[in-house]
């Protein structure tokens, strides 16, 4: 009885916490998480056709041995406005935790081989890589964890190491709204959107059309699968302005995606494509938003069983004989 108890008051403990990976993040104005290993688990792996690479993506594969359909177990972003974003800098910036089976010293020898040099924290090595014009700064922390972040100074980079080394810290956005979250979703999202413009205030500027659509809200997004695909997304409002304001745009949105929707054939002669679009609504509540849909299992096992086209290029024609004189 006492093992049960202590199995139970255990459940409830982690049920109020995020996943290990979600609680590592540097302080941010978002945070989303995927439960890779559930999805393996439940065969979205699963392919009867094979899936052509990227190259960069193979070599990374051959050199360090990690492959995230097979290795991958858990991954968490944080996401962070851009520091220059007055400025004109509307790049979204990422710090990222992945958890799952890795090869500390393969994938530090690849790391290094990408690095323009290192730097050493709390006796952790972090390679500075450059990408794109920015920098990227990666770790290894063991065989199970790595983190890597892409933005503009290292604070987000030592706040996740700090926590890795137990310098823990709250989280306020996920302290609030974590409970809000369906138990056992495979997939979900936490963020707090900036103000309508021009009012300034804390939360995401990016990406421009969820601060069109929720601004000034706490959006609540997750994804569970119990007897079909269920999504949910819900809008926490400082007032019912706001929810009027967001309801509103959610709807008009719709109307533009269920017109869109109407060209295509396949709306109209599948069921199963038919049941999802149909399922999507609005639901205004006192102070919050709602956003649902369903997705039956028919329309999930169509775009598994279907693979990616991969169009041939064209090769260039053959010019027509010259005519003879």
């Amino acid at each position: 009885m006492v093992a049960i108890g202590l199995a139970i008051a255990l459940y409830f403990v982690r049920r109020h916490q995020p996943p290990r990976a979600a609680q590592l993040l540097p302080p941010s104005n978002g945070a989303f998480y995927v439960d890779v290993e559930l999805l393996r688990k439940a065969g979205v792996f699963d392919r009867n056709h094979p899936v052509q690479r990227d190259p960069d993506f193979e070599q990374f594969v051959r050199e360090t041995g990690f492959d995230f359909e097979r290795d991958l177990d858990d991954a968490a972003f944080a996401l962070h406005n851009p520091a220059n974003f007055s400025r004109g800098d509307d790049y979204p910036r990422f710090s990222e935790v992945f958890i799952g089976r890795l090869d500390p010293k393969r994938c530090g020898d690849y790391l290094r081989k990408l690095s323009s040099g290192t730097e050493q924290y709390l006796g952790e090595t972090i390679y500075v890589i450059p990408h794109e014009g920015r920098t990227v700064r990666a770790v290894v922390l063991d065989e199970r964890t790595a983190a890597a972040s892409n933005t503009e100074t290292p604070d987000a980079m030592h706040a996740m190491i700090d926590e890795w080394h137990g310098a823990h810290r709250p989280s306020t956005l996920l302290d609030a709204y974590y409970r809000q979250i369906p138990i056992g979703s495979i997939a979900w999202f936490v963020g707090q959107v900036a103000p309508p413009l021009p009012q300034t205030g804390a939360g995401l500027v990016t990406p421009s059309w969820l601060r069109d659509i929720a601004a000034g809200s706490t959006v609540v997004a997750s994804l569970r699968f119990v007897t079909q695909l269920e999504l949910r997304v819900t809008a926490y409002t400082p007032s019912e302005a706001d929810a009027n304001r967001i309801a509103q745009s959610t709807n008009s949105w719709l109307a533009v995606f269920r017109a869109l929707q109407q060209n295509f054939q396949t709306s109209g002669t599948d069921p199963d494509v038919k049941a999802a679009f149909d399922s999507i609504r609005v639901d205004q509540q006192p102070g919050k938003v709602l956003l649902s849909a369903d997705v039956p299992v028919g329309a999930l096992k169509k775009i598994a069983a279907e693979p990616p086209a991969m169009n041939a290029p064209e090769q260039p024609k053959a010019a027509p004989p010259a005519k003879k004189k």
